[in-house]
């Protein structure tokens, strides 16, 4: 299907301005929003930063298959082992900000198997209705997404409500339009008033055109204003009680509030000065929960994805499941000894639970004496009292 073609494609926001973007708000017109999203995030690096910390985190998790048919696990394993999937899994993150991802599907025979060419169609292609139905112009037709069975389609919400309330980038340019509003006004402020103005006294000008005749003279000699008044008038600048550091602090707040919303967390970048313990851990915190979350929606749709595969490559495709390995259990040294001590307890706990849990392949049991057993439970212990004291 040709439908990529730069006329039908909506150009990024040369400019933006506070009327302009409360008005789409208001209106939830989807493709200009995408628009003036896109300016932002050309144009603040806060914004940039941010989507792509939490995009190269989603895509950063190896990728496992498990499946009990060796044959068709080795084959799904080496198919998302290649590169190009990997590229692919990051343009699927891209939905993370638009609450979708959309792709070209055809299907492409390679060493008597087939596979998906998948490519990435720009979020400013897409318009939506009244019915908040993702639709495409080709040849002046409405081509709508659901009903069109070569395009690939990932949904990442990041918020209940309407279709354009689940992105996030609906939340961000509420708060970018503010920070760009401030530095709007201070830029202003400080062309006004960084320039000394010219201020003129003179009992040579008798009539208003040599008013008029002085006052351009004086425009020319490059300064913010120019005045003429009277020899005995008294003019005094009135200073603003505003500092610069009560514009410093609202931009940093501006990107500690786009910190939030895009990652989650306070201790990026520029958003914040200071940070504590306590403060860190929960940012650590927050980072893990919002990268599993993620990952979640991405492997749904690569398991349908893949499933999709199987079916093309072989007669009786089997049961399987796609993993991201996001170390949800990050200290495995801590559960080897909760293991170790319910084991003490009696109970056996089964080789392929413990394979799964800790990503060992071929985990078998093996005879052990009772000395040796004694002793591995000894240095276990000991190195589980020294992780606690560290």
């Amino acid at each position: 299907m040709k439908i990529l073609n730069k006329t039908a494609r909506k150009s990024v926001a040369s400019s933006v301005d506070f009327d302009s973007i409360i008005a789409a708000l208001n209106s939830e017109n989807f493709s200009e929003l995408v628009s003036i999203y896109d300016y932002f995030k050309r144009f603040d690096p806060q914004i940039a930063s941010e989507v792509m910390k939490r995009r190269f985190k989603m895509c950063s998790f190896p990728m496992f298959i498990t499946c009990e048919d060796k044959a068709q696990r080795i084959f799904l394993q080496n198919y998302i082992s290649k590169s190009d999937f990997r590229k692919f899994v990051f343009e699927m993150s891209a939905a993370v900000v638009y609450g979708f991802a959309a792709f070209l599907l055809e299907w492409k025979v390679k060493d008597l198997s087939v596979f998906p060419k998948l490519k990435y169609i720009s979020p400013r292609f897409f318009s939506m209705d009244d019915k908040e139905r993702l639709f495409i112009y080709s040849e002046s037709k409405k081509l709508f997404v659901d009903e069109c069975d070569d395009i690939f389609l990932h949904l990442h919400p990041s918020d209940s409500g309407t279709f354009i309330e689940q992105a996030l980038f609906y939340n961000v340019v509420s708060i970018a339009v503010l920070k760009q509003l401030a530095m709007s006004k201070n830029i202003s402020y400080l062309d006004n008033l960084s320039v000394p103005p010219i201020i003129a006294k003179t009992t040579h000008a008798n009539s208003d055109k040599e008013i008029e005749e002085l006052l351009m003279q004086l425009s020319n000699l490059r300064s913010a204003s120019v005045g003429i008044f009277n020899k005995e008038d008294m003019v005094e600048l009135l200073n603003s009680g505003l500092s610069t550091s009560t514009f410093t602090d609202f931009l940093r707040y501006c990107d500690e509030a786009i910190s939030k919303l895009i990652s989650g967390q306070v201790l990026a970048g520029n958003a914040v000065q200071n940070g504590t313990q306590a403060l860190g851990n929960v940012h650590e915190e927050v980072r893990l929960n919002v990268g599993e979350m993620d990952t979640l929606f991405l492997s749904k749709s690569i398991q349908k994805l893949l499933e999709q595969i199987l079916k093309l490559n072989f007669a009786s495709p089997a049961e399987f499941e796609f993993i991201f390995d996001t170390n949800k259990e990050v200290d495995e040294q801590y559960l080897a000894g909760v293991y170790s001590t319910i084991s003490s307890m009696g109970y056996e706990i089964p080789a392929e639970f413990l394979a799964k849990t800790f990503r060992i392949e071929g985990l078998k049991k093996k005879e052990v004496s009772s000395e040796n057993f004694a002793f591995n439970s000894l240095i276990l212990e000991k190195t589980i009292v020294l992780a606690r004291i560290k």
